[in-house]
């Protein structure tokens, strides 16, 4: 099953959080940098990092993004300060992220961490909204492990960036 299938699943059911739904925003390479596109990423959801495959674009629905899933995340405000927090990003320009939060895991490989460094992720947002204002905080997060069980199910482990469950 794949993320957009578990999605459809999962937001087609009644649920105690009352109507809710999502959006898959568009993607964004990290490498291109993020400062024209930090007020349109204020959003409450979970977010996919996914790795760049040079050769394919990477500007395309999530559906057809060839690249593997390295990470599921969630948030409740602002998705570009905690990509920020991930990358250890203190300004928006910033162009290579030596100090990314996974940069001394030693479970990861050389090619990951020069991945991130150089910023070759891609950024898949997906905007998770319920008109119950009280559930609001509690989507995400149950969106990001509804995700991380489907894919453990289906791999039988966790993105490899996706450290603790």
């Amino acid at each position: 099953m794949n993320i957009k299938q578990v999605l459809d699943e999962m937001f087609s059911k009644p649920s105690a959080l009352g109507n809710i739904s999502y959006q898959i925003k568009q993607p964004m390479l990290l490498s291109e940098g993020m400062a024209q596109v930090y007020h349109a990423w204020e959003l409450s959801g979970v977010y996919l990092l996914l790795e760049h495959q040079e050769s394919k674009n990477w500007n395309v629905p999530l559906e057809q993004a060839s690249g593997k899933l390295l990470y599921v995340g969630k948030t409740q405000k602002n998705l570009c300060e905690r990509i920020k927090s991930h990358f250890g990003m203190k300004i928006l320009t910033v162009e290579t992220f030596e100090n990314h939060r996974w940069h001394s895991v030693p479970s990861i490989s050389d090619d990951v961490k020069n991945q991130l460094s150089q910023g070759k992720i891609v950024i898949y947002p997906i905007e998770c909204v319920s008109d119950n204002l009280s559930a609001k905080a509690l989507l995400p997060e149950l969106v990001e492990k509804q995700l991380l069980v489907a894919f453990v199910l289906k791999h039988g482990h966790l993105p490899i960036l996706n450290l603790q469950f």
